[in-house]
């Protein structure tokens, strides 16, 4: 019997965008995120969507001094040069690959997280992908992580790379869920998605003493499951989740995590230090990509 409920239909749950055509790479041109490019190109070709590369120069790294403007004019079309010069790079790398469209490059002057978020927001990029080291604390990330501070605040998907993480064909992803509403009703968006990545999808539950489930919530995961045959469903107690997650990735050889987020302003941000993310921790330390989406608030 087909499950009757879908978050789609409820503007009150979350939904999670499936129909990916535009992805944004923003790189500094390092080997993070030149990896995160690497990895993203056969992904794209996957989902056949559209690659743009953006390349952020922050003013403030040009002196300000008015007598020397002469010397910053000659320093910003130095960088500029260089820009073009390692993206041109990049297109042959996309075409050495087969690549039938090239990546689109654009350049831009401004600070990371707010000029890629912005851009995001005005050009309808439906995947962020960045790269990251795979090996931040978790403390590391509370204190700057241009990742986890755009994976808050973009407007759409991030897809997160670490540097040790090798493209291949997504088999499996892992969906760490709540037996709530919010995060079971996103099982069709989840399963449409590994769907275009030819991927099952294994749902993981960590039980952690104490905590009370929805009813209705098991009640249509039961009906989910009876629905798609490539999705399953593991409970698994322990008291650390997110060591708990990376675990069961290790274990299970899962190619990649879906993973919900919370969208938070600027003003949040500043409070973001004392907050406690499952999410950004396996996101920072996870050794395979984490696609971090939002979630209910």
């Amino acid at each position: 019997m087909k499950a009757s409920f879908d978050s789609a239909s409820n503007p009150i749950l979350p939904v999670l965008k499936t129909d990916i055509r535009r992805i944004l790479i923003p790189t500094d041109f390092s080997e993070a995120s030149h990896h995160a490019y690497l990895y993203a190109l056969p992904l794209a070709q996957t989902l056949r969507a559209h690659i743009t590369l953006l390349h952020v120069m922050d003013p403030t790294a040009m002196a300000p001094d008015p007598m020397l403007h002469t010397y910053v004019d000659q320093l910003r079309e130095s960088r500029f040069q260089k820009v073009s010069e390692n993206f041109s790079t990049w297109l042959l790398e996309a075409d050495a690959l087969g690549c039938a469209v090239l990546p689109e490059t654009v350049t831009q002057e401004g600070h990371d997280v707010s000029s890629i978020v912005t851009y995001a927001e005005e050009n309808a990029i439906d995947l962020i992908v960045m790269g990251t080291r795979g090996t931040e604390s978790p403390g590391q990330s509370l204190h700057g992580s241009t990742v986890v501070r755009v994976v808050e605040s973009s407007p759409c998907s991030v897809l997160a790379v670490p540097e040790r993480s090798i493209w291949h064909t997504v088999s499996s992803v892992v969906y760490p869920m709540q037996l709530t509403m919010a995060d079971v009703c996103l099982i069709p968006d989840i399963m449409r998605l590994a769907s275009m990545m030819h991927a099952r999808v294994l749902g993981l539950h960590v039980a952690v003493e104490g905590e009370v489930n929805a009813p209705e919530a098991a009640e249509l995961l039961d009906a989910y499951m009876a629905e798609y045959p490539n999705f399953k469903m593991a409970y698994v107690p322990h008291m650390d989740v997110a060591v708990c997650i990376r675990q069961y990735i290790a274990e299970h050889g899962v190619s990649m995590a879906l993973m919900p987020t919370t969208h938070l302003s600027w003003q949040e941000h500043l409070h973001a230090h004392t907050s406690h993310s499952i999410t950004r921790e396996v996101l920072l330390q996870s050794a395979v990509p984490v696609w971090a989406f939002h979630g209910a608030a």
